[in-house]
């Protein structure tokens, strides 16, 4: 099997490398200290295709593959974790669910604009009571006439403070277990009922919003259901694989920046007259590290 990236693909990670390297890290660490959400980021790198890599053009994305996707994730992590996890959620959780179980109306709705780089999405999962154990949603979406009736209280969803789509998962009914959920986009800025509610303080990532998503009452247009009922918790499964991609790639980025750092410090750090970089012991380190990365990224 040939390994080797395509032309496209080193010519998108070069792109993305370049971009990053100018923009994204010289602002990351302010970034990161005042919390403040990279908004001229996020449009440059819609603009660039970005943040919709493997959506279809007709959608506003750049029609790419996965590969390519986690190429340019791994250059934008390398330089801010931050603008990586709000780029891996809009081509993932929420762009993937909305793409491969969305209407042709819904995708040019609610997924060109997000891939397109205008606004940002989200995916609503997690609860104070269901994550590892997903099947065990509270968030109650009752269907009267030609719209859902949605109460509950989301948490720690990334991006959620800043978004304006999300796709959430809720019940239809709680004693159904898994086949009672079903997945809804909701528009967070039209929808009465939704407000955003606490904001997490987190140790790192800072600059990614991480938040309550609280609906009372909240009306979402039955037109807005992902697929048909019962295939929520399967679509759920689907897309948070998805997702897995992009965060083990933003990891990826971490790891090389690491890597990178730790490199050029061994050369400049010198001990009893040499540059640690020349003994053996801190060789052997930067040959693992080096190593578990290139093993992790094939992955």
């Amino acid at each position: 099997m040939n390994f080797a990236p395509t032309e496209e693909q080193k010519m998108v990670r070069e792109m993305v490398r370049k971009y990053s390297e100018a923009n994204i890290g010289p602002v990351a660490a302010e970034l990161d200290r005042t919390h403040r959400h990279p908004e001229e980021i996020c449009r440059e790198l819609g603009g660039m295709g970005l943040m919709g890599v493997a959506v279809p053009a007709e959608y506003d994305g750049a029609g790419m593959d996965n590969v390519t996707y986690v190429m340019a994730l791994i250059e934008i992590s390398k330089a801010c974790a931050s603008c990586g996890v709000i780029v891996s959620v809009n081509n993932s959780l929420y762009g993937y669910p909305v793409n491969a179980f969305g209407t042709e109306e819904q995708k040019k709705k609610f997924l060109a604009p997000v891939a397109g780089g205008k606004v940002e999405g989200c995916y609503a999962l997690t609860e104070s009571s269901a994550g590892s154990d997903a099947a065990a949603l509270k968030c109650r979406a009752e269907l009267k006439g030609d719209r859902y009736i949605v109460n509950g209280v989301k948490t720690f969803i990334t991006s959620g403070n800043i978004a304006r789509y999300c796709v959430l998962a809720a019940t239809t009914d709680p004693a159904a277990g898994y086949r009672g959920i079903i997945n809804l986009i909701v528009d967070l800025k039209e929808t009465s009922g939704f407000k955003v509610g606490k904001v997490e303080e987190k140790m790192g990532i800072l600059a990614s919003g991480t938040a309550e998503l609280v609906f009372e009452d909240a009306e979402v247009p039955a037109e807005n259901l992902l697929g048909t009922p019962g295939q929520g918790f399967r679509q759920m499964l689907s897309g948070l694989d998805a997702g897995r991609i992009g965060i083990g790639a933003q990891a990826c980025g971490i790891g090389r920046a690491a890597l990178e750092d730790a490199l050029a410090y061994a050369k400049e750090r010198v001990q009893f007259g040499k540059p640690i970089a020349t003994f053996q012991a801190i060789q052997f380190k930067l040959a693992d590290m080096a190593t578990e990365l290139d093993a992790a990224e094939l992955m």
